[in-house]
């Protein structure tokens, strides 16, 4: 879960650890882009069922 995943972003003071805060900054936005790609795929080609659309989300999910 992206909320899950920013749990330790807000532990330090600001300016330090920037390693890891850009690490867990960059998981969440790479996870939203991801979803919100998969969305805009299935919302352009409207597979023909909601299975084709599962499939669909689930093959753009694995691959990112």
């Amino acid at each position: 879960c992206p909320c899950g995943a920013m749990a330790g972003y807000w532990d330090g003071p600001e300016g330090e650890e920037c390693p890891r805060r850009t690490w867990l900054t960059t998981r969440v936005g790479a996870a939203a882009g991801g979803l919100v790609g998969t969305a805009y795929r299935i919302i352009l080609l409207q597979p023909n069922s909601a299975l084709a659309a599962l499939q669909m989300a689930a093959a753009d999910s694995v691959t990112m």
